[in-house]
């Protein structure tokens, strides 16, 4: 799917999720290779999936779907996020219209 497509989503511009997942996929590339325990990949791997699984989300018009999953991922890897990292993805709460009290326990993945 090119960039532009995966940008619009349901005829609405959707940057923050574009935002989010380059921003944590290129994170995640310079992460050691800390096997996580229960999925037997690094955290590196585990990323790239995620990204690529919320891609296939989107593609499909499954977008919020994709969303719920990868940031229910994150949690189960126990993903540490930076400020910006932290902020992006409240962003893509606020503009898909989730419910902020939902995604509360994001706020243990804050670094």
């Amino acid at each position: 799917m090119d960039t532009q497509m995966f940008r619009t989503v349901f005829g609405r511009n959707r940057n923050s999720l574009d935002d989010l997942v380059d921003y944590l996929q290129k994170v995640s590339e310079n992460l050691p290779p800390r096997v996580v325990i229960g999925f037997d990949q690094s955290e590196p791997e585990l990323i790239k999936r995620f990204v690529k699984d919320t891609r296939e989300f989107v593609e499909v018009n499954e977008s919020q779907l994709g969303i719920e999953s990868f940031l229910e991922n994150l949690y189960e890897v126990n993903f540490r996020l930076d400020e910006e990292g932290y902020k992006l993805i409240w962003k893509v709460i606020d503009d898909w219209e989730l419910s902020r009290a939902q995604y509360e326990y994001l706020e243990e993945l804050r670094r």
